[in-house]
């Protein structure tokens, strides 16, 4: 039977102040993606648009970029989040936009999440209202203004290509 203690029978072991001491080649690979994955998040981040994205589905977007950059401990501040947010959205939100960014007061991620939910049923609304009403219109028939006057008609003038007549008017 074999000697428990002796060289040829114990396994092999690591020193840990050596291991600890010594950088790894894994360590260094891990770290670069790691470093490559956050500065991609980043520019996720800004270049994330609304795009026909419903507004929620906008909005998980750059949540979820947002908790990403964070667990990798790069968390993104909510002021740095509503400018991203009011980057990413499309000229239709212009005025709104416009109308945030010079209130008196700073605005809440939770206030604008809301106020950009509101903006949109608002916005859907008045597109089907305008839509309703251009069919409306194309679908009524052609009635004549009870507040309209009628227009008079004017006989139109026309010469005569001979050179020896005299212009006249043709009166119907």
């Amino acid at each position: 039977m074999a000697d428990p203690n002796s060289p040829t029978s114990k396994s092999p072991s690591i020193d840990a102040s050596l291991h600890l001491n010594v950088p790894s080649s894994s360590t260094t690979a891990f770290a670069s993606p790691s470093q490559a994955r956050v500065l991609q998040l980043h520019l996720d981040l800004h270049n994330v648009s609304k795009g026909a994205d419903s507004m929620a589905n906008y909005l998980q977007k750059v949540k979820s970029i947002s908790d990403a950059l964070a667990l990798a401990s790069t968390p993104v501040s909510d002021e740095d989040l509503i400018i991203y947010i009011l980057c990413g959205l499309g000229d239709e939100y212009r005025a709104f936009v416009t109308s945030i960014s010079t209130r008196g007061t700073s605005i809440t991620l939770a206030d604008l999440h809301g106020l950009l939910l509101t903006e949109e049923i608002r916005a859907q609304s008045a597109l089907m209202h305008l839509s309703n009403a251009s069919t409306h219109t194309a679908t009524k028939p052609n009635q004549p203004d009870p507040n309209s006057r009628p227009i008079p008609q004017q006989t139109p003038i026309t010469f005569s290509n001979q050179t020896t007549s005299t212009l006249r008017p043709i009166i119907p």
